[in-house]
């Protein structure tokens, strides 16, 4: 920290290259979550899905009649009458905010070091509540999809079976590599001087700022203040 420049007066706390590293996050979170979705849903019959409460099914293509090979196609053993699922709706939200939050422990992971790869046993060292703040939202996580009453009154979702937890990991990995591949772009661009640090004054910046007027406003020296003693 020492080594570093002092912020320049006007310069944005945010700039072109952080901004993008945001923006590529986000976007590639997204998309994974969208995507786990999709994936989940296109397990059941015609890609049918609906909660498994009764009562939120009732506009859902959730009967046999819904379907020209209704005949065939095995009921739930609620007596509702409707097609049984592979994964309904409770299993979509599990999936969906397990991929989000454990796609943001890759971005952390990632995060760790500016320029350097996180593939290296140097990202086990050097800053332990990195770790710490992983290992409880992990745990947190497992508390959130798996606790009774917790996962189906609170989030309305249920537990996860192993074919959910295998995309999940999956697509944490993807995240992953999308980070680490951004980290070596940016590092190839500043082996060719390219100002990633965002050094320079940009569209985000305002040069001007601070050489205005800095007197004082009309009046102030009119202000009856006391001074503090020592």
């Amino acid at each position: 920290l020492f080594s570093l420049d002092a912020k320049r007066i006007g310069k944005r706390l945010i700039g072109r290259f952080l901004l993008l590293r945001i923006l590529l996050a986000t976007f590639t979170l997204t998309c994974l979550v969208v995507a786990s979705a999709f994936w989940l849903k296109s397990f059941n019959p015609h890609g049918a899905l609906f909660s498994l409460d009764a009562k939120f099914a009732e506009n859902d293509n959730a009967y046999p009649g819904d379907f020209d090979d209704g005949d065939s196609l095995e009921l739930m053993d609620d007596g509702s009458g409707r097609i049984k699922l592979n994964y309904y709706l409770e299993d979509i939200r599990a999936i969906a905010f397990n991929v989000l939050d454990f796609g943001a422990i890759s971005v952390t992971i990632s995060a760790r070091f500016t320029y350097l790869s996180s593939v290296h046993p140097r990202v086990f060292k050097g800053n332990k509540y990195c770790w710490y703040s992983v290992l409880i939202v992990a745990i947190l996580q497992l508390i959130i999809t798996y606790v009774p009453g917790l996962n189906s009154v609170v989030f309305q979702m249920k537990g996860m079976d192993g074919t959910s937890w295998g995309i999940v990991i999956f697509f944490m990995f993807i995240v992953f590599v999308v980070m680490e591949v951004e980290k070596a772009v940016r590092a190839y661009l500043k082996f060719k001087d390219v100002d990633v640090e965002d050094r320079e004054y940009g569209a985000f910046d305002n040069p001007m700022e601070g050489e205005g007027d800095m007197t004082m406003p009309k009046g102030a020296s009119n202000l009856n203040l006391v001074a503090l003693e020592k």
